[in-house]
């Protein structure tokens, strides 16, 4: 068939810390008009006969509706079948899983809803992200449940999705299908190094560094490969000969390695003789890194997720009501965001991580250089530094960095005009790392109580030279800013923006993270510090080390010792959400 006959999965709301643990399979399809016309019949004498018994629909070995479910459509549109099961939540998933479930029930051939009302952590368990041997146990019997109801059904496939995977490709199952592999995933992106598959595995059962592992994950070799695992999501054809000896639980009565579902299964494949493969030609979507067992869902709030930062933002689910989350300016008096109304894309994706985050922003519309004629620039008072030539490419400076410093130079008149002491500066191709507004609270925090004052600090640069970096004392994580590239974000004081202003720096305008090493006398260069007087270069300004944020071109982690480095990160083609879900998402 062209879909799938069984699908199972697991999901979450995007960015929530869920504790859903769901799996499911459903039943076969019929390619003849015939044999549905046959199956209607015989659906509605078993309804009969169950209703005649008094089982609930729901729960009538999925041939009934969720709760509160409307009537199913007609055939050609029931294809696609599921059960969930949902058990330990300390959220309100049930309620969400629900409502979902309600609205899309008649989209499925049928569902299969169970709802364990019980604890909602385990006994051996040290928080809600720790994998004890009980949650391990529990979803590979809910794997192996999905998976032995989906044979009885006589399903040709089922798909298993967790709950930290965001599937944003709608062709991802059709996908799979065509691979005719006994078991394939789809390889899903993340911030770092992590995906969904493994290249190597020792014979204890442990990760193996291998040669094959980057190249795949950073799609320089592209294709479906053969691994030794997959997780997370992935689906199983359950034609194939060898589909039949797999199996979560129990494990295998040979099986010595670690008591962990992916591991469990990966050695299952393994005996039952079944090639597991992973296919990287497109994106197919997400997968969150694993947090320590020792954090809780608030933490897990503050993990980003790639596609939060790094593609266009996905639309919440239609058949789910979740309240507005309320938005706060972190204790500043005003945070503006520069982007230029032609980039539209840029502001819809930015706006969407900003409201992840609860901050509440002003958008400025960016001065558009390639609008500027020279009339236009002798009008604003611009005049180029003399002999200014851009260090890396020799060029002198272009109409985009016109308008970019404009841009900055008109926030910097505002917040002296409207006399604002602590004002947020971002421009619109950052993305933000973890635990973003807390951190640059706390840092606040820690800046007032240490006394300091201070007139400008970096919240997101391009460092050159970390050993030219003195620590602010008292407060952590901050320095005294070196040599510099880019002006990502940045903290700035009417005092700052004051002292900005004062150097008019219109009338020897370079570009804005040129101008900025300058007035805290920091730039290499001394052409380019020749045109300006010696009264600015005592205004120091302060950078953040770990400040949370980083270029959506390039991407910054800090080393044992505080030091950054500095790593490519591709942008990901446009990728859109699926209208059509056939997998639980919360």
């Amino acid at each position: 068939p062209s879909c799938p006959a069984a699908a199972g999965s697991s999901g979450a709301e995007p960015g929530r810390a869920s504790r859903l643990r769901a799996a499911g399979g459903c039943g076969r399809f019929l390619p003849q008009e015939e044999e549905e016309e046959e199956e209607e019949e015989e659906e509605e004498e078993e309804e009969e006969k169950e209703e005649e018994k008094g089982v609930p629909a729901s729960r009538s070995c999925g041939r009934g509706r969720a709760p509160g479910a409307p009537a199913a459509r007609p055939p050609s549109l029931r294809a696609r079948c599921s059960a969930c099961a949902t058990d330990h939540n300390s959220d309100n998933t049930t309620a969400m899983l629900r409502e979902w479930l309600v609205a899309v029930g008649r989209d499925y051939h049928s569902v299969v809803w169970k709802e364990a009302e019980g604890p909602s952590a385990y006994p051996d368990e040290l928080g809600p992200k720790h994998w004890s041997d009980k949650r391990y146990e529990n979803l590979m019997r809910l794997k192996q449940e999905a998976l032995s109801y989906a044979r009885e059904q006589r399903a040709h496939y089922i798909l298993y999705v967790d709950t930290d995977s965001i599937l944003t490709n709608n062709q991802t199952l059709k996908f799979l299908v065509a691979q005719n592999k006994s078991v394939v995933a789809p390889m899903l992106d993340s911030q770092t190094f992590y995906s969904n598959f493994w290249c190597g595995i020792t014979p204890q059962g442990y990760y193996r560094r291998t040669a094959d592992y980057f190249p795949t994950k950073n799609r320089q070799r592209r294709g479906c490969f053969a691994v030794p695992m997959v997780y997370s999501t992935f689906l199983i054809d359950l034609r194939k000969e060898e589909a039949a000896r797999l199996a979560f639980y129990p494990p295998h009565p040979n099986y010595t390695w670690a008591f962990d579902d992916i591991i469990v299964f990966a050695y299952s494949c393994q005996e039952a003789g079944a090639e597991v493969h992973v296919c990287n030609q497109q994106r197919f979507g997400y997968i969150n890194v694993p947090v320590k067992a020792h954090q809780t869902l608030e933490d897990e709030r503050g993990f980003p997720t790639s596609w939060q930062w790094t593609a266009p933002p996905m639309q919440r689910s239609r058949h789910i009501s979740v309240p507005p989350k309320p938005l706060t300016k972190m204790g500043f008096d005003e945070i503006f965001l520069i982007n230029l109304v032609r980039r539209p894309d840029r502001r819809q994706r930015m706006l969407a991580s900003l409201q992840e985050l609860e901050i509440a922003v002003r958008v400025v519309d960016a001065v558009d250089g390639s609008t500027l004629n020279s009339s236009d620039i002798k009008v604003l008072g611009v005049d180029m530094l003399p002999e200014y030539y851009d260090p890396f490419s020799g060029r002198t400076l272009t109409k985009g960095e016109v308008g970019c410093f404009l841009s900055h130079y008109s926030i910097w008149k505002e917040i002296v005009s409207r006399g604002l002491e602590r004002s947020v500066v971002f421009e619109d191709d950052v993305r933000f790392e973890v635990s973003f507004p807390a951190r640059l609270r706390r840092l606040m925090e820690e800046l007032e109580g240490a006394q300091q004052d201070w007139d400008l600090i970096y919240l997101g640069r391009k460092q050159v030279n970390a050993e030219d970096e003195a620590p602010v004392e008292g407060v952590r994580n901050l320095v005294v800013a070196g040599y510099s590239y880019w002006t990502l974000a940045y903290a700035i004081s009417q005092r700052g923006a004051q002292k900005l202003l004062a150097a008019e720096p219109l009338s020897k305008m370079l570009p804005v993270d040129e101008f900025l090493p300058i007035m805290y006398d920091k730039h290499p260069n001394s052409q380019a510090t020749a045109g300006w007087c010696l009264q600015s270069l005592s205004h120091k300004l302060w950078l953040w080390r770990h400040a949370g944020m980083v270029p959506s071109t390039g991407s910054f982690s800090t080393g044992p010792e505080g030091s950054i480095r500095t790593s490519l990160f591709t942008h990901p083609s446009r990728i859109l959400f699926p209208e059509t879900e056939w997998f639980w998402f919360l």
